[in-house]
């Protein structure tokens, strides 16, 4: 475990002395009435510890041997949060497949990449069928690199629009809404574009429709029932309603209106197994809303609600198998506002998983009850009130959670825990007295929960004469310079600085009567302090400096008896007396709260 400071920290525990120039080493910092100190750390450490396990703050001399230690402890902030897993009181592995925090098991067993065409292969050189009426349904045929989708349109005109090589057709017919009309449009379509495009001879005979010399690999999609009675394709098995593919994935494009657009495929499922579907997706528009159904033919089926709610994202769902055979699984767009277009599926994984009966609800957030992996951990999300990624890292509160679940198969109980680990640590040093310690010099010390060291400071030595001793607490409405500020979290230090010479500017507006009498409008008064440090290293002016321009500073300075909330303004200047030099002095200004303001601007100002 290493701790680690902040760069602008007084109290260091990464210092390093410069062992060539002895006049640049960091100096002792002095330590006035008592040994009170502030100061934060982080911890890089390849084994967490949890922050059940304590670390203390002690004294140590020079040497770094503890001369004082009086179970002060350090307290964690922003700590890493995970679950912590038991299985009779014995950790369970990250490797184990009931740990929530098991990232061994990533791999899909299945993937549709949608590489090839996702629908019926026609396999016949002469394709032949009819036309279903009425319908204002799509119909999908893929030939050869060219793509149409194809719909009604209920004028008299057929629109074609092409976007490199998909046709978007909408097939006019006049007069009445008949079956003649509508069967010689389609074959004027035909001719005209797919005999064009592709050398093949389309003709209609006794209501039945041939494309002779279709080429190989061309496909249909169907779904909506636009033709019958062809049976000259290989049944995918797959259905695409406003769907189409487009040899990486499949999208969502509607001509007219919608109805209601989904794909489905068919799987082969095992019973008590358990399962995930990911959908990994890109969107146009972050408002489609949706559902998975998962149907054995047999059970009702499982429906999950989905969100599309992102530009690109995916959607995952858990599934128990209460029978072993083929499952349809579709999802649908049941909310696509007037979107037409704008939603594609780019692959769709399916992994097997476990399932987490919950038996114990102990924090009372996780209700009893069965659970995929995913949903699990969508559950603890919403509780959290952001996505759960197994590992996180918190300053503000988190709710607690902890639960117990049973394995099917026999009667295994793992108890899951949201815990913390240490990742970052506040050192409040207590106001205990210098005769606490016989040594000149010491270190602050950090010591495990068995009290074995683990880090010392840069040094601090006990001054007896505290009147050019300043002591400032200092801190930041938001993390800044290196410092991480939850709430209650500050920095504080003695520093051998001193507050002198106090002046007071003064903002006034003063007029003068027509009577020669002059009449003061306002008067605003101000308190300012010169100050003049003791000769510091760069490191120390650095510190300083950083200390000095945060938003919140309280000054306790044992010469003016004072302690009060002040604000540095202007310039930090640097006396360096000659180049060779390592330390200088420095000057600035501290202005405090001063009720001095006179406003005659009447009683209701």
């Amino acid at each position: 475990m290493n701790i680690i400071s902040p760069e602008f920290s007084f109290l260091d525990f990464n210092y390093i002395d410069n062992d060539v120039c002895d006049n640049q080493s960091i100096v002792s910092l002095p330590v006035c009435n008592d040994l009170s100190i502030k100061a934060q750390f982080s911890i890089d450490s390849e084994t967490e510890t949890q922050t059940t396990q304590p670390l203390y703050v002690a004294i140590a001399d020079e040497d770094c041997n503890v001369i004082l230690d009086d179970d002060i402890e350090i307290t964690p902030i922003c700590s890493k949060y995970k679950f912590y897993t038991t299985y009779e009181e014995a950790e369970v592995l990250d490797t184990n497949p009931y740990n929530l925090c098991n990232t061994s098991n990533n791999d899909p067993i299945l993937t549709q990449e949608f590489t090839i065409n996702p629908f019926d292969l026609i396999t016949s050189d002469d394709f032949s069928f009819e036309l279903t009426f009425p319908k204002q349904t799509q119909l999908q045929l893929y030939i050869q690199t060219k793509k149409y989708i194809l719909e009604w349109n209920t004028s008299a005109s057929t629109e074609i629009n092409q976007l490199d090589n998909v046709y978007f057709v909408k097939i006019g017919y006049s007069g009445a809404d008949t079956s003649s009309g509508r069967r010689t449009k389609f074959l004027s379509f035909l001719n005209d574009v797919i005999d064009v495009n592709h050398g093949t001879t389309s003709s209609l005979s006794v209501g039945v429709f041939t494309i002779e010399d279709i080429p190989e690999a061309s496909y249909l999609n169907n779904s909506y029932g636009f033709i019958n009675s062809e049976s000259t394709t290989d049944v995918s098995g797959n259905i695409g309603k406003d769907f189409y593919w487009e040899y990486d994935s499949i999208k969502f494009q509607s001509i007219g209106t919608p109805v209601t657009p989904l794909f489905s495929f068919e799987v082969a499922l095992t019973y008590t197994d358990a399962y995930d579907f990911r959908y990994k997706y890109s969107a146009l528009y972050t408002d489609f809303e949706g559902t998975i159904t998962i149907d054995n033919g047999i059970d009702p089926p499982t429906v999950k609600n989905i969100l599309f709610d992102s530009y690109s994202g995916e959607v995952t769902i858990s599934y128990f198998a209460t029978t072993t055979g083929t499952h349809t699984v579709t999802i649908e767009i049941t909310n696509f506002g007037e979107h037409k277009n704008g939603l594609t599926i780019n692959s769709i994984e399916q992994y097997n998983t476990v399932i987490f009966n919950v038996t114990n609800n102990i924090s009372g957030n996780i209700p009893i009850g069965s659970y995929g992996k995913s949903e699990l951990i969508a559950l603890i999300s919403s509780i959290l009130g952001f996505d759960f990624d197994c590992e996180f890292t918190s300053c503000c509160e988190v709710p607690e959670i902890e639960f117990n679940i049973l394995l099917a198969d026999d009667d295994t109980i793992y108890n899951y825990k949201l815990s913390s680990y240490w990742e970052k640590g506040f050192i409040n040093f207590p106001e205990l007295p210098l005769d606490s310690i016989n040594n000149d010099c010491f270190t602050y010390a950090i010591l495990d929960s068995e009290k074995n060291l683990i880090a010392c400071s840069n040094l601090f030595h006990k001054e007896d004469d505290c009147c050019y001793i300043t002591k400032i607490e200092y801190s930041n409405n938001e993390d800044s310079f290196g410092f991480t500020y939850p709430e209650g979290v500050t920095n504080m230090v003695s520093l051998p600085f001193f507050l002198h010479s106090p002046s007071y500017p003064t903002t006034e507006k003063i007029y003068k009567q027509t009577n020669g009498v002059y009449k003061r409008l306002s008067a605003d008064i101000e308190k300012e302090y010169e100050c003049e440090t003791d000769y510091f290293n760069e490191a120390i002016h650095d510190k300083l400096i950083t200390a000095l321009k945060h938003d919140n500073i309280i000054v306790t300075s044992n010469r003016l008896g004072i302690i009060d909330q002040m604000t540095q303004q202007g310039d930090y200047n640097l006396n360096w007396n000659s180049k060779i030099e390592f330390t200088a002095m420095a000057e600035f200004k501290l202005k405090k709260y001063f009720n001095g303001k006179n406003s005659n601007c009447g009683a209701n100002c």
